[in-house]
């Protein structure tokens, strides 16, 4: 006797135009769109969210998954320490090809660098300025005016 029945064998369910396929993007578009755009379906998100981070018992598994992943990178760490290392050195070799062939990402870089660099030191200059100053001996402080 069968109990449930999934409207045909699995090959068939994984096609594009399976109707439970089209249903599923549906649903999953549903579930992308409406948060971002629906202010009560975002509130509703949020609360979820806020009771799900205050159960003890997600907060207990959360920790419990943790202690496994950092004990599993620590167990396999040694055995994958060339795998890692050598896939490292590729991507970075890889990565300074790509900066030293790219022109436009250079100029890129190098502005995002200088504003990166004026958003951090701006706001601060008197003080860099006045530590500086602060730190010269006497014969500086004298001479750097002339200058």
């Amino acid at each position: 006797m069968e109990v449930f029945s999934l409207g045909g064998n699995r090959a068939e369910m994984r096609a594009p135009h399976h109707p439970w396929q089209i249903e599923l993007r549906g649903a999953i578009d549903t579930l992308i769109f409406d948060p971002a755009n629906d202010p009560a379906m975002a509130a509703r998100g949020e609360k979820i969210k806020a009771e799900l981070l205050e159960s003890p018992i997600f907060q207990m598994q959360l920790n419990v998954l943790c202690q496994d992943v950092v004990a599993q990178a620590n167990a396999n760490a040694a055995v994958h320490a060339v795998s890692v290392s050598t896939g490292l050195q590729f991507a970075l070799l890889a990565l300074g090809k790509w900066l030293g062939d790219d022109k436009q990402l250079q100029v890129r870089l190098n502005r995002w660098g200088r504003r990166a660099a004026l958003r951090a030191l701006a706001p601060r200059s008197a003080d860099i300025g006045a530590n500086v100053v602060a730190n010269w001996d006497a014969s500086t402080l004298v001479g750097r005016p002339e200058q």
